[in-house]
């Protein structure tokens, strides 16, 4: 009960356009650049807040400060056949329960670390 109010009362550190940005992006569980910087400034527009530039990655740290204690990111990714980048939520908790909501074995898991991180 506390982990969940401390995380809401974290969350709610956050600007209406950012919450707004966060609920989308669930929603359509992924997107590419072109449209998270379509989405982020959209949010801004409706949200009836300013910024002098409106530079994704600079809200995408700032949602994922909050986010981390959800064990959530917002990460990007590149599509290696179009080079399309993408934005989507990725879960950065390494436990058993995690590792059953994957499609991936833990020999999968076993090479992806030894190779990519």
């Amino acid at each position: 009960h506390y982990f969940i109010q401390s995380n809401l009362r974290a969350m709610s550190a956050l600007g209406v356009e950012h919450h707004m940005f966060v609920q989308t992006l669930a929603a359509r569980r992924i997107v590419s650049e072109k449209e998270a910087v379509e989405l982020i400034t959209k949010c801004i527009e409706l949200s009836d807040v300013s910024y002098p530039t409106v530079e994704l990655p600079d809200h995408i740290t700032k949602i994922n400060s909050k986010l981390s204690d959800l064990f959530l990111e917002i990460r990007k990714g590149t599509c290696e056949h179009t080079a399309t980048k993408y934005y989507c939520f990725v879960n950065n908790q390494e436990d058993e329960i995690s590792k059953l909501c994957s499609n991936y074995s833990p020999q999968d898991f076993a090479y992806f670390r030894s190779h990519y991180m």
